[in-house]
């Protein structure tokens, strides 16, 4: 787990003091243009799981105070054997907007169906057109490397990226077989070409 994952792992657990939450907030403020936030899954009618309230949370709680724009990703996943009533985006942006305190910029990328899609079109939609070149992505905790990964071969060299962890809630049990997962889809990517 990376550095920045574990600060605000223990910034949302409430063990960092909130001297320490602004210092790290003042750094995510001067390295980052935008913060993107993935989607988590959807239910059939339209319902967030926790884990992607947890990380439209954590976006909040690092972009509101320097007003830094967020952008939702995520339509749903390819592998759902459903069609969802709204994507995850929509979900995400209507959940944060009775979340923030003060207004600012709030971005839908409602075309991806996996992280790869999410790096894609997050930056096809929004970074390329707003020049945004320090971009944040918050995930989940077991999801950090192949994030990192996969957007930082999808964005290239032109881009500073940060992923940051929110914590997904799951047991340890759970976190194992997620991991399993987590590295036959990381595996599977790194034989991907440069887009």
């Amino acid at each position: 787990m990376s550095t920045v994952a574990i600060i605000t792992s223990l910034i949302d657990m409430k063990l960092l003091s909130r001297r320490v939450y602004r210092i790290i907030g003042l750094m995510i403020k001067k390295s980052n243009d935008a913060v993107v936030v993935l989607g988590a899954g959807i239910s059939s009618d339209g319902q967030l799981p926790l884990q992607s309230k947890a990380r439209v949370d954590l976006a909040i709680k690092l972009a509101e105070p320097y007003g830094i724009p967020l952008i939702f990703s995520g339509c749903w996943s390819l592998l759902l054997s459903y069609v969802p009533v709204r994507s995850e985006a929509e979900a995400m942006i209507e959940y944060a907007r009775t979340k923030v305190q003060r207004t600012y910029p709030l971005y839908m990328e409602e075309a991806s169906l996996d992280t790869i899609g999410n790096a894609y079109f997050s930056a096809r939609h929004y970074l390329e057109c707003e020049s945004w070149k320090h971009i944040a992505v918050v995930t989940s905790d077991f999801q950090l490397e192949r994030a990192t990964f996969v957007w930082k071969k999808v964005l290239g060299p032109g881009y500073s990226v940060s992923i940051m962890a929110a914590p997904s809630g799951l047991n340890q049990q759970e976190l194992h077989q997620k991991a399993v997962v987590e590295k036959k889809l990381l595996d599977s990517r790194r034989s991907l070409p440069r887009p």
